[in-house]
């Protein structure tokens, strides 16, 4: 490895090329796809490893870059530059992914990953509601698959397999209920543990690997 100021003599004295052309100060080289040379040798660029990160959102705040209380703020600034995985809303909080995998990102969102929510609602549901949930409920003319159901008067742990936008608040709307709190347990495997609210930790590499099998199940 050189420093900046050694790279910056090399090119000075024109002994690096990129794509075959001499390389001038101030040039930018894309990662992967350009070629760099010194000296006629090839240089490998050091690959940058991967961050997976996991946070507990707090309610009150957005998962978007712009407008006030976004959750990038809660992130310390070397983590600012991820990206989430799986939105959750405003009022939602919970379980929630950040990478710079973008292949990794864009399988997990269209894998059938479990999500797994804690759910309050305003009163307790009635036998057809039940019903409906254990059946798989119809929502924008598409039966969602549920998982794992445990109901304890108003509050319902339920797991399901998609990340449609507010999907488990219209799924209770649709029942006739106001959901009064939404938590996400789980992203997969990937849970809080005791993780405070705002808090972040990195994935373990197991758990990495176990979000990659539901990408290989697909």
């Amino acid at each position: 490895m050189i420093s900046r100021r050694q790279a910056d003599i090399l090119v000075e004295q024109g002994k690096v090329e990129i794509d075959g052309r001499k390389a001038v100060p101030g040039d930018m080289v894309i990662i992967g796809e350009q070629t760099v040379t010194i000296d006629g040798e090839k240089i490998s660029p050091i690959e940058k490893d991967k961050q997976y990160i996991v946070m507990n959102k707090p309610a009150g705040y957005i998962c978007s870059r712009k407008g006030d209380r976004t959750i990038f703020e809660l992130l310390p600034s070397k983590y600012k530059y991820l990206s989430y995985i799986g939105r959750l809303d405003v009022n939602t909080s919970g379980v929630l992914l950040f990478t710079d995998d973008g292949n990794f990102a864009n399988s997990i969102s269209r894998s059938d990953v479990p999500r797994m929510y804690r759910i309050v609602i305003d009163s307790t549901l009635d036998s057809d509601a039940i019903d409906i949930l254990k059946n798989g409920p119809m929502l924008d003319r598409h039966r969602i698959k549920v998982g794992q159901l445990n109901i304890k008067s108003k509050v319902i742990i339920m797991e399901i397999f998609e990340g449609k936008h507010r999907e488990v608040r219209r799924i209770f709307q649709m029942l006739g209920y106001n959901v009064l709190r939404l938590h996400r347990i789980k992203f997969g495997t990937i849970g809080i543990n005791s993780l405070r609210m705002g808090e972040i930790r990195r994935l373990t590499k197991v758990e990495i690997e176990q979000l990659r099998n539901y990408i290989q199940k697909k």
